[in-house]
């Protein structure tokens, strides 16, 4: 599950088994440092941006980290994490990070990718082969025959469809960061880049939005505000049927990360599962039935 938490923004570290992450400050200047968990199953996508060097895609907007399929760091003057200010109690405009934050993905969906990797998918999309195929039976079981079925279909068009551009493959929380005053945002981006839609990036954004609304309710003003920022930014007239798939991917895509990378049992995965069900079988989506 996306838990809100209060770790301080400098000097910290937290590890699961996908992924560890260390923050260091000098000089006003912060250094994110991503490694490889012990049990990440794929390492770190090498996609590149064409023709020239990834520090020239640099921007304060997003920033491609300098490493290799088992470490990355990202320099930028974002020291702290969106959920920080989601709590705090003079909420700032939330609908304003969310337009920051969907200009982030446009940015990186209009840079070119290396010829010679144009069909790289995403790692997270590479990664939801072991799920997807319907090995895992509580996903199997939650989700049922058709419900995975149509995840499938989903996942085949993003990744295989005519309108692909790069991607950055896992744009939550996680990798988008905030300066203090949070008027000023990075997208760390890289580890997990491909090629796929752009509803791939919107969608996975908009997944962590409902999770986060469904268990923390009294954020839901805030985050209603953060996704209409976000969609904003959508290059086009949003098909909701595949933005509500795309959240249903999202949530169980977490949930089987949760339950095999971070400990969470199969009762709490399966929380997710559920809410993930209701956007596969609504064609309108609904966060409250989570129990």
């Amino acid at each position: 599950m996306t838990t809100v938490n209060f770790t301080p923004d400098v000097g910290f570290r937290v590890q699961t088994g996908l992924l560890a992450t260390e923050v260091t400050s000098h000089d006003g200047v912060y250094t994110w440092q991503h490694r490889l968990g012990a049990h990440a199953p794929v390492g770190f996508s090498t996609l590149a941006p064409s023709g020239k060097s990834k520090e020239t895609h640099d921007s304060e907007l997003v920033i491609w980290g300098q490493g290799d399929n088992t470490s990355r760091s990202y320099r930028t003057h974002a020291g702290s994490s969106l959920a920080i200010h989601l709590l705090d109690p003079q909420p700032v405009k939330l609908r304003a990070i969310g337009k920051l934050w969907g200009a982030a993905l446009n940015e990186i969906h209009n840079v070119r990718p290396a010829s010679k990797v144009t069909f790289t998918k995403p790692r997270t999309l590479q990664r939801a082969a072991a799920w997807l195929d319907g090995s895992w039976k509580p996903a199997r079981t939650v989700l049922g025959s058709a419900g995975l079925s149509r995840l499938v279909d989903w996942a085949i068009r993003m990744g295989e469809g005519p309108h692909r551009v790069l991607v950055h493959g896992c744009p939550g929380m996680a990798h988008w960061v905030m300066t203090s005053d949070a008027r000023e945002g990075s997208l760390l981006t890289g580890e997990d880049a491909g090629v796929a839609s752009p509803i791939y990036d919107f969608g996975w954004v908009l997944g962590e939005i409902t999770e986060l609304r469904a268990f923390h309710p009294l954020l839901g003003t805030g985050l209603n505000q953060l996704e209409e920022g976000l969609l904003d930014c959508f290059p086009e007239v949003p098909n909701l049927t595949d933005l509500n798939l795309a959240r249903a991917f999202r949530l169980v895509h977490h949930a089987f990360d949760w339950h095999h990378y971070a400990g969470a049992s199969i009762e709490q995965a399966a929380l997710l599962l559920r809410l993930a069900r209701n956007y596969i079988y609504n064609p309108v989506g609904t966060d409250q039935e989570i129990s």
